[in-house]
């Protein structure tokens, strides 16, 4: 099962929040993963198990990333303000405590 392979079938881009102010709801979600179930040939429990499993690392991927790039933006010029600004929202307080309360981290 490849990504390309169920891309054309999704609405919103593949990376919903750091492009767009989309932020998918749990319908949203929950439709995704059981069609991605249905073309992987895997039950919607496992992918949902994987899913769950998954997110506590790539969020820290992506924390860490954003964290790296902004003490990079501090001995550098900014090269992509936009992306400067994503990961200066994606740091603050506030986001961080409603992203690890809606992904089960406590």
């Amino acid at each position: 099962m490849r990504y390309a392979d169920i891309k054309p079938r999704m609405n919103n881009s593949g990376t919903t929040l750091w492009r767009t102010t989309t932020i998918l709801t749990s319908a949203q979600k929950q439709a995704f993963m059981a069609q991605y179930a249905r073309v992987a040939q895997v039950s919607e429990a496992q992918v949902v198990a994987n899913v769950q499993r998954y997110m506590p690392f790539l969020l820290l991927r992506a924390l860490a990333w954003c964290a790296r790039l902004l003490v990079d933006y501090e001995h550098k010029p900014i090269q992509n303000p936009e992306i400067y600004a994503k990961c200066q929202q994606y740091l603050q307080p506030e986001f961080l405590t409603q992203l690890f309360k809606k992904n089960g981290i406590d």
